[in-house]
């Protein structure tokens, strides 16, 4: 007899059943996200969305676009220029302190920047009647007495030459500008009130860099010149000479620095001593010089009693010729 086919087992059947159940999960899964397909393989090289641009010898840019660039118009930075040559390269222009304020012409009148022939002055001799006679201090500018001295000068309406130490310039340039704002003559009295025996590079720089301060403070270049204490053996005024200046001395000497001599005694030295074109020293620097200022304004008076017209050197040295007579050369 023919055998009855076996029947399956519940356990294949259920196999089976198994089997088409994952089939049909995956179906649904690729259903519902194609990009989970495989791509299809193409023999077409990918083409770019953008158009291709020949490329005419730039450079390339091998950052790529951000993928959110702002629409807005950039702000562009301009072109760096191209360096320069060192041979073209322009000369900075020097650095120059500011200027500080000068009067307005303080020596039209007085012409103190003129040059004189260089010699040694104790007196001039004015021409006619004329009675000059030209004040000078010393040793200054010197807080206090040289404040004191000017406003006597205003006071009187007179104009004096004041010689000044370097040293003291450097410590006290607004009182050398007020002598200048004021008329005033000025002239070199040495850095140092150098007296002793100077070699040439000394004596120059003793004259020259007070010459310098003055010009550099007031603006005002000078060629008077007066050896501290009167000296003309050390070098300085051999110096001074022979580079143009004009050694200014004296003819009526006060004896203000002298301890021994009062304000009365300053004023009859002088008035003992003067003659029309003299040169009368007096001091507003060096040390205490309050029988100077209590003399002062007496002295004035007298030799203005007396038809004596105040001038400064410049001027005296323009009134008349330098006096060669040995008692105007051989003596203070």
């Amino acid at each position: 007899m023919p055998r009855r086919p076996a029947k399956k087992s519940w356990l294949s059947n259920r196999r089976g059943w198994l089997v088409a159940l994952v089939v049909a999960l995956g179906g649904l899964v690729i259903y519902l996200n194609p990009s989970a397909s495989p791509a299809p393989r193409s023999s077409q090289p990918p083409q770019s969305a953008a158009p291709a641009t020949p490329n005419r010898g730039v450079p390339v840019d091998p950052q790529p676009t951000p993928p959110h660039r702002s629409t807005s118009p950039q702000r562009t930075s301009p072109p760096e220029p191209p360096p320069v040559s060192r041979k073209n390269t322009p000369t900075p222009l020097p650095h120059y302190p500011e200027a500080r304020p000068q009067p307005a012409a303080p020596w039209a009148d007085l012409k103190v920047a003129n040059v004189f022939d260089p010699r040694i002055v104790r007196r001039v001799k004015p021409a006619g009647e004329a009675r000059p006679v030209a004040l000078t201090f010393d040793d200054g500018p010197w807080p206090g007495t040289t404040p004191a001295v000017l406003e006597i000068l205003e006071r009187k309406g007179i104009k004096a030459t004041f010689f000044w130490v370097g040293r003291q310039l450097e410590r006290y340039p607004d009182l050398a500008r007020r002598v200048v704002a004021e008329g005033h003559a000025v002239g070199n009295h040495t850095y140092s009130h150098r007296s002793a025996a100077s070699e040439l590079e000394v004596a120059a720089d003793e004259l020259e860099r007070t010459n310098a301060l003055i010009e550099q403070v007031t603006g005002v270049r000078t060629t008077l010149f007066r050896p501290p204490g009167g000296h003309l053996e050390n070098g300085l005024a051999k110096y001074a000479l022979e580079r143009g200046y004009v050694v200014v001395m004296w003819s009526a000497l006060s004896g203000d620095t002298d301890p021994k001599y009062s304000a009365a005694d300053i004023v009859n030295n002088v008035l003992s001593r003067v003659r029309p074109g003299s040169i009368v020293l007096l001091h507003d620097g060096g040390g205490d010089r309050s029988r100077t200022l209590a003399a002062l304004p007496e002295l004035i008076e007298r030799l203005q009693a007396e038809g004596y017209r105040f001038v400064t050197v410049p001027q005296l040295l323009e009134s008349g010729e330098v006096d060669t007579h040995p008692w105007a050369t051989t003596g203070p």
